[in-house]
């Protein structure tokens, strides 16, 4: 009877240790139920701060030209576009359950925006009035200087803008890397590219007077001489183009625990051809007034006062097709949990020759982003 109450037990206490022992197996396994059970649908979201390139060019009226070398700074240091842009990018993931065949559509977008001022401004010193009697200027001392009113200035407001868009739409294959967890899908597709460039302002100065004397009784009086220029531009950039893209994207795990938790080394390559066009529409005029002072005597010279010395306008309308190679690549680190991720990395991409910088002459120069980012993935299904 003993023996036969013993059995029972017996089974029960194996049966426990078996269970208990295939529990710890599947918690302390680094298998994860990601090998089996991989999401078929991955959205994520993310955002950047790039370094951008060759996104608009700058005006320089030609009496700005020898300012660098005197009393003010040249007015294009404000004109430049901003360095770095803030944006954003979603990417949408498709990849069938028991299938190696990968579908990404994504977008990437960002935007920088400047409201600058340069103001610059000389007082003239105290101008010499030399007396034919020295006694006077003695007795008088207040006759012994002239201050003239106007000083030199030069003033420059610039509104400057740029945005951008990526859009991709792609088909790719993984073909693995020989690893446990690892990827590597080789992709083609379309990628379509719009980048624009907007800037606005206006230029004020007097940058030189020139000084002369005529007589006046016992006095020599000082005559000025200025030029007055003022200049102003609204002018816009674009290009938009669409071609081909090939992409490759690869992921090595570097540190897996159980319940799909772990770290992947992440990088890839890209490139594509675009064909599309360069536009640049706009307008800018510049004018130059001579001031010419009245004489305190008879012999005043004609036209006195302000006289204009040229008043330019153009217009600015050109558009060309082209064909834009581009380049750009990342790396980075992604941290998994479940059916989440979080990325952090840095990429760059170049278009050559994408945009027209030039005023009134065609200047193709070669637009690139570059800098940090992170995003956020959840996955979906499977």
């Amino acid at each position: 009877m003993n023996g036969t109450i013993a059995e029972p037990r017996l089974r029960r206490q194996l049966l426990t240790t078996a269970s208990a022992a295939v529990l710890c197996a599947s918690l302390c396994s680094p298998v994860a139920a990601s090998d089996t059970d991989n999401p078929i649908v991955w959205i994520e979201v993310g955002a950047q701060y790039d370094r951008t390139t060759g996104s608009g060019g700058v005006f320089a009226p030609s009496f700005t030209t020898p300012w660098s070398n005197a009393v003010f700074e040249a007015p294009q240091r404000v004109e430049h576009m901003p360095p770095f842009s803030f944006g954003g990018d979603a990417s949408l993931t498709f990849q069938p359950e028991q299938s190696d065949w990968v579908f990404t559509g994504a977008v990437r977008f960002g935007r920088s925006s400047a409201h600058r001022l340069l103001h610059q401004q000389s007082a003239l010193p105290p101008t010499d009035l030399v007396p034919s009697y020295p006694t006077l200027a003695q007795q008088h001392p207040s006759f012994a200087q002239y201050n003239i009113p106007i000083e030199k200035f030069a003033e420059t407001h610039a509104n400057v803008r740029n945005s951008y868009a990526i859009l991709d739409f792609q088909a790719g294959k993984d073909m693995g890397l020989g690893m446990a967890g690892s990827s590597s899908v080789l992709s083609i597709g379309v990628r379509f590219a719009q980048f624009t460039a907007k800037s606005d302002g206006t230029i004020y100065a007097r940058p030189k007077f020139d000084i002369t004397y005529t007589k006046l009784g016992a006095f020599r009086v000082p005559l000025k001489y200025f030029h007055d220029y003022s200049a102003s531009d609204q002018i816009g950039h674009d290009f938009h183009g669409i071609g081909p893209s090939l992409a490759w994207k690869a992921s090595a795990p570097l540190i897996r625990t159980a319940q799909d938790a772990g770290i992947s080394f992440d990088w890839g390559l890209n490139g594509a051809v675009l064909f599309g066009r360069q536009k640049v529409e706009g307008h800018h005029q510049t004018t130059n007034t001579q001031y010419i002072p009245y004489y305190f005597n008879q012999h005043r010279p004609p036209h006195a006062g302000y006289v204009s010395v040229y008043h330019h306008h153009y217009i600015i309308a050109r558009s060309r097709t082209v064909t834009v190679p581009n380049l750009g690549g990342f790396a980075g680190l992604t941290f998994r949990y479940a059916e989440a991720k979080l990325s952090v990395g840095y990429r760059a991409d170049f278009f050559f020759g994408a945009m027209d910088d030039g005023i009134d002459s065609v200047k193709r120069e070669t637009t690139g982003f570059y800098g940090p980012f992170a995003t956020v993935s959840v996955g979906l299904g499977g």
